[in-house]
């Protein structure tokens, strides 16, 4: 659901763990960068910006991690949510984790096509 987005220069990124079902997903990537938190958040909202159909609603940030929360409406009408979430890693291998999180707003009926 989210666009396709890159790595940033020089990063090394890995899964580390992905759940779902068709109406919530969730992926978490270890980052190990040179690159500040506050500058994987930008990147990946450059990239989220990109897509017409995805809309930032809210952002926060607080001490060690950035939050930013988006929302689209798909082809049958449905409101869905994403959320992103850059924080400090707590194992070595890694210097941040991100969390990219969807999920469909439950309880709404659907557009008739």
């Amino acid at each position: 659901m989210f666009p396709s987005l890159s790595e940033p220069e020089g990063a090394k990124v890995r899964v580390v763990s992905t759940t779902g079902d068709r109406d919530t997903w969730e992926t978490k990537y270890a980052v190990d960068t040179a690159l500040s938190l506050d500058e994987i958040t930008s990147h990946l909202e450059r990239q989220i910006n990109k897509e017409d159909r995805w809309k930032k609603l809210d952002s926060h940030r607080s001490n060690g991690s950035a939050r930013a929360e988006w929302g689209f409406e798909d082809k049958k009408g449905r409101d869905w949510r994403g959320e992103t979430l850059v924080e400090a890693a707590d194992g070595e291998d890694a210097s941040l984790l991100v969390t990219l999180r969807v999920s469909r707003l439950i309880g709404q009926a659907a557009s008739v096509d």
